[in-house]
């Protein structure tokens, strides 16, 4: 890995770095959202439980794409 040449170089990379890792949680977190409520859906709205659906949509990503 080389140094950057200077502060802008660097505040640079540390903002594209930080933007990266920000998609990465809106990402995760519209996938889990999605897969939760496609749980709830599939037990039909009225019999889920949120948490659950969350809880279990969350297990299903992270073991899928092993974010931490």
């Amino acid at each position: 890995m080389t140094k950057p040449k200077n502060k802008k170089t660097t505040r640079r990379l540390l903002a594209s770095k930080t933007a990266k890792a920000s998609a990465s949680i809106d990402q995760r977190h519209h996938m889990i959202s999605e897969a939760a409520y496609y749980r709830s859906e599939k037990r039909s709205i009225e019999g889920s439980n949120p948490s659950q659906d969350w809880y279990e949509a969350e297990q299903e990503i992270e073991a899928r794409y092993r974010w931490q």
